[in-house]
């Protein structure tokens, strides 16, 4: 396959996926993904950074390493929606394909004590995901459509980077909102610590595009 591009690859797994589990969703599996965005919020005792890295700047060596090297300095918990389902195996895989150096994941295995899943945390007993746009929409975020796979794959073929981009970061910050409620509910952040942790993902949030989201984080706390 080393003569076919990218487009073409994925066309020939889609097939060979397809005749394999012809009733199951078509999706690749994560050895043949490609990282092409990576955001979030990077909290650490003095700082509080929001982190967004594009395919368009940046090639998916640089993002893994980018990612794998916060990993190994910060050693952080790891928070996500519900990324054990996809992204984290998605970035180990990758990470095995570009020899990326990634000894914390594995030491780790990979993280599940130390990767907390808010989707299984807020749904509690019930067989489905509360809906992460949503929920987060109830909290105070931009009600901003969520590009789902087909979506995601047309607009990559496009190159188009930059919906890309928007869409990884509100997941991000979707997810951001939804963890800081949820630490203030579990007893974690008095009102003041948690009106503290929302200025200063607002101010973390510098530009333009982002006055939706200031303006949401900007709403107080009422119990």
């Amino acid at each position: 396959m080393q003569q076919l591009t990218e487009a073409e690859v994925a066309k020939v797994m889609s097939l060979a996926q397809a005749q394999r589990q012809p009733d199951a969703p078509l999706v690749l599996g994560p050895h043949v993904q490609k990282v092409i965005a990576l955001a979030g919020v990077l909290r650490s005792d003095t700082a509080c950074q929001f982190v967004s890295l594009c395919g368009a700047e940046i090639s998916e060596v640089e993002i893994l390493r980018h990612f794998f090297g916060l990993l190994r300095h910060f050693s952080p918990v790891l928070v996500s929606w519900d990324a054990a389902a996809h992204t984290l195996p998605v970035l180990m895989q990758r990470g095995l394909l570009h020899a990326i150096p990634m000894p914390e994941w594995f030491q780790a295995e990979p993280a599940p004590s130390q990767h907390l899943a808010l989707a299984r945390l807020c749904s509690g007993s019930l067989p489905a995901a509360v809906p992460l746009l949503e929920l987060a929409a109830l909290l105070g975020a931009p009600l901003t459509p969520v590009l789902e796979a087909e979506a995601r794959w047309e607009a990559w073929q496009a190159g188009d980077y930059a919906a890309l981009r928007r869409d990884n970061e509100a997941q991000a910050l979707r997810t951001a909102l939804i963890y800081l409620r949820f630490c203030f509910s579990r007893g974690q952040l008095s009102v003041s610590e948690y009106e503290t942790e929302r200025h200063l993902l607002r101010t973390s949030l510098p530009g333009a595009e982002y006055a939706a989201w200031r303006h949401g984080l900007a709403e107080r706390l009422t119990p």
